[in-house]
């Protein structure tokens, strides 16, 4: 998590549209970064739908977090100078006007809107980081980031292609009382396979058994629509999918 914090943090304060959201710092595991993370990604989005994605962060104080060669330096703000690759459709926003967090601060953003183009969309993020260093005074560092994407389905398609991972089965989705998962024996190691809401708050976490299938209990869940993550060795998926 530490050491893409510039980077996440970055992404974390870049993403947001006329929605609200409220910052939830609990959804980072750690004392800086944030949720979700570049292997996490973004969620699929379909064409001619509404689409959301709010990022969560905390911000840290010290730059020698982020950068050995600034320790002991101050970060006084993070100011977003642009994004660039967001498709058509989607906008962004910073929940603080200014699109400028303090050192230390927790927040959240969100990316909204309908997208009108499929295909796979790197985002590129420029950010200015104001930096208080001993003997020196204030200095702007500018950094510029990649490693989020958006991948943008054709209309119609969202619940029969809904990750990138072809192998990986949920269904039926939509879902009504109870999702399975097939093919988890593919992944070594897996973790907690939770399912998340739109905004990346966790919903609910159920143990990995150990078999390739997998049957979650959805009665409980509030119609809309949801993602299912598993983390294992290597990386995270993640599963769009809908409660009816």
């Amino acid at each position: 998590m530490k050491k893409l914090l510039l980077s996440v943090f970055a992404m974390g304060l870049v993403y947001s549209a006329s929605a609200q959201c409220t910052p939830d710092g609990t959804l980072i595991p750690d004392t800086f970064g944030v949720y979700p993370d570049t292997t996490q990604n973004f969620a699929i989005a379909e064409v001619g739908t509404a689409y959301s994605q709010v990022l969560h962060f905390k911000a840290p104080v010290n730059a020698g977090d982020i950068d050995p060669q600034y320790n002991g330096a101050t970060i006084n703000s993070f100011t977003v100078t642009g994004v660039v690759g967001i498709p058509a459709g989607l906008s962004y926003a910073c929940n603080i006007s200014s699109c400028q967090y303090p050192g230390g601060s927790t927040g959240c953003a969100a990316i909204t809107g309908t997208p009108t183009t499929a295909g796979t969309y790197e985002i590129t993020i420029n950010i200015t980081a104001n930096l208080a260093v001993p003997l020196i005074g204030n200095i702007n560092v500018p950094q510029t980031f990649e490693g989020y994407r958006i991948h943008v389905v054709p209309a119609g398609t969202a619940s029969i292609t809904p990750n990138m991972n072809p192998e990986l089965m949920v269904y039926p989705n939509p879902v009504q009382n109870e999702l399975t998962i097939d093919n988890l024996n593919q992944f070594s190691n897996v973790g907690s396979i939770r399912i998340v809401n739109v905004e990346g708050k966790l919903i609910e976490s159920v143990a990995y058994n150990g078999d390739a299938s997998m049957n979650i209990n959805t009665e409980a869940l509030v119609a809309g629509v949801y993602f299912i993550e598993i983390a294992h060795a290597a990386g995270i998926e993640r599963v769009k999918f809908m409660k009816k």
